[in-house]
């Protein structure tokens, strides 16, 4: 009987720790969608979004432009209208890839000082399920936007952050 209930409890256990692994996420919609969720939280509701496509992937998120067609399946950024140091960027990966990776490349590549004459002070990556997150702008917006992305999303992957 000891046995039993030993191996019972040992199945149960193992049943919970695998019950907290995997890549679930509370994040709906579209990317732009998601940004726009964002940048209410955030209060950047000035900002225009605009779709990531292979064409302009290097410069927005500093994948390649053959890595962004093969591994990325929507991805939206958001920017000041007017000049400002401010990169808000979602992307959703397809489907077997994995978004830690994709946020390292980002975290690697991305340039703070993208911008002519000016630099962002900070860059934020992070993952949640198929989503990977990055803002380059003020440190202050940078703490704003990984509350938002954990208050959005739930379940978060660790938070990377880049300074200048």
């Amino acid at each position: 009987m000891k046995k039993i209930i030993s191996i019972l409890l040992v199945m149960v256990l193992a049943l919970g720790v695998f019950a907290g692994c995997g890549a679930s996420t509370n994040l709906e919609g579209t990317t732009e969608e998601i940004i726009n969720q964002m940048n209410e939280k955030i209060e950047a509701t000035e900002n225009v979004s605009t779709p990531i496509t292979g064409e302009n992937a290097e410069y927005m998120t500093g994948l390649t432009e053959e890595f962004f067609k093969e591994s990325i399946a929507s991805g939206t950024v958001s920017e000041p209208q007017m000049m400002g140091t401010h990169s808000l960027v979602i992307l959703k990966v397809n489907s077997g890839v994995n978004p830690e990776d994709v946020a390292e490349i980002m975290l690697d590549k991305l340039d703070l000082n993208r911008w002519i004459c000016m630099g962002a002070d900070e860059l934020y990556v992070c993952t949640s399920g198929d989503y990977v997150i990055s803002l380059m702008s003020s440190t202050e917006m940078v703490d704003s936007a990984e509350i938002a992305f954990k208050e959005l999303a739930g379940k978060v992957g660790d938070a990377q952050f880049k300074v200048a």
